[in-house]
């Protein structure tokens, strides 16, 4: 079992790779080292964080990687994404353009904002522009700071995850992102690829047919593996945009917008930072939710002076979500046909026999109890590679933690390069 503690200052090791393992998702980033133990770690930051929100705030002609204030500018996968038809990022409900520029694509951030009382929008100054690589960078310096300072010692390069959909410019994006960040790219692997390193790093999974799930900030992605004597082959993928966190924020945020509205009359539909703050609320409460039934959400002053407080209930919230991972379920069963497989099947090769999840969504325990209806599933609290599923279940693997999988095995992956 891979451990996933945070370095501390006093774990600092001269014998740990100066080659860091990089994960940045559609709303976090995470940074893992391999420490002197021979496990990877995730990297906290100076606030303690080990998972840092990927948001960029563009203030005072300064742009910052900041985990206080993830409401300017979520770097996206849309951000190396060639289309300029995506054209905008989240933030203040106010819209950041896509433009080309001799042929490269780049971001015109709004001058700084101000808000008054009323909730209206006053701009002042100068629009600035950015590449996507260069916001991407942004990020990826405060990773490499936190590794520096949990290392004690300079990093000299990376192994990056990335989307396993994306093409071969996204990925040269990528890495160009990183070299902007005085990183030198050791390796670029997919995401799958780099958690089943992590999932796998114990022991070898033997010939095994596995689905990975990833519900990760704004996507929600399947693959279908068939493992035959240590080589992995997907034999089916598939990726809905707009099926994620957010997605999963907003449809509470919407249930709580009008029980708002019913109470007091007030519509906050044309109130575009209301709705900001509501949606980034919502965010932290299913969180919570993920882990007890209830969980309170707070917004000071939403509107008209008027405050947010209310007490979320797991079933107020399943119900507001249940359309989507409805959706989710409709995705699964679409790869399994894909790849030929059936959970009622006799045939065990034609079957899947274990699941990894990943992406912080994914705790949902509304999507893991219509998961288990679908699949069937025997889900063991400390299931590894080593359990064998009672009956010809299939096995859930929670050893370890879905939003960590990835930024672990890209360290394995360091290490391997690195020597």
């Amino acid at each position: 079992m891979a451990d996933t503690s945070a370095l501390q200052d006093g774990a600092r090791s001269e014998e740990a790779t100066g080659v860091i393992g990089i994960h940045l998702g559609t709303s976090r980033a995470s940074v893992a080292v391999l420490h002197k133990d021979g496990r990877p770690h995730l990297v906290a930051n100076e606030d303690g964080d080990r998972m840092v929100p990927a948001y960029v705030a563009f203030t005072g002609g300064e742009e910052v990687s900041s985990s206080h204030e993830p409401i300017m500018l979520s770097i996206d996968d849309s951000c190396l994404i060639e289309d300029p038809a995506v054209d905008e990022f989240r933030g203040h409900g106010s819209r950041v353009a896509l433009t080309e520029e001799h042929g490269q694509l780049q971001l015109e951030i709004p001058p700084e904002e101000q808000w008054n009382d009323d909730g209206e929008l006053v701009q002042a100054g100068e629009a600035s522009h950015y590449t996507p690589e260069q916001v991407v960078a942004v990020v990826m310096r405060q990773l490499r700071a936190s590794a520096e300072s949990a290392l004690g010692r300079a990093v000299t390069g990376a192994v990056l995850a990335y989307p396993a959909h994306f093409s071969s410019v996204q990925r040269a994006g990528l890495c160009r992102a990183a070299q902007m960040a005085g990183l030198a790219v050791y390796q670029a692997v997919s995401e799958p690829a780099a958690a089943q390193l992590a999932f796998d790093a114990s022991a070898a999974p033997g010939d095994v047919n596995r689905l990975v799930i990833d519900m990760g900030g704004t996507t929600f992605r399947v693959h279908a593996y068939a493992i035959r004597g240590g080589l992995y082959s997907r034999l089916a993928s598939r990726t809905e945009a707009n099926l994620g966190g957010r997605a999963l924020d907003r449809a509470l945020a919407g249930q709580l917008q009008r029980d708002f509205t019913r109470r007091h009359r007030i519509d906050l539909s044309d109130r575009p930072r209301s709705i900001a703050k509501l949606i980034l609320a919502c965010e932290a409460t299913r969180r919570i939710l993920g882990v007890r039934p209830s969980a309170p959400c707070s917004v000071e002053s939403i509107a008209d002076g008027i405050d947010l407080n209310v007490n979320v209930h797991r079933a107020v919230f399943d119900t507001a979500i249940a359309p989507l991972v409805q959706r989710c379920m409709a995705v699964i069963s679409d790869v399994l046909a894909q790849a030929g497989w059936s959970v009622e099947g006799a045939n065990d090769r034609a079957r899947p026999h274990e699941v990894l999840l990943l992406g912080g969504a994914s705790r949902l325990p509304l999507l893991h109890s219509q998961l288990n209806k679908l699949l069937q599933t025997a889900t063991a609290a400390t299931a590894t590679s080593d359990d064998q599923p009672a009956n010809g279940a299939i096995k859930i693997r929670t050893d370890i933690e879905p939003d960590e999988a990835v930024a672990l095995g890209c360290a394995i992956q360091a290490s391997l390069l690195a020597g």
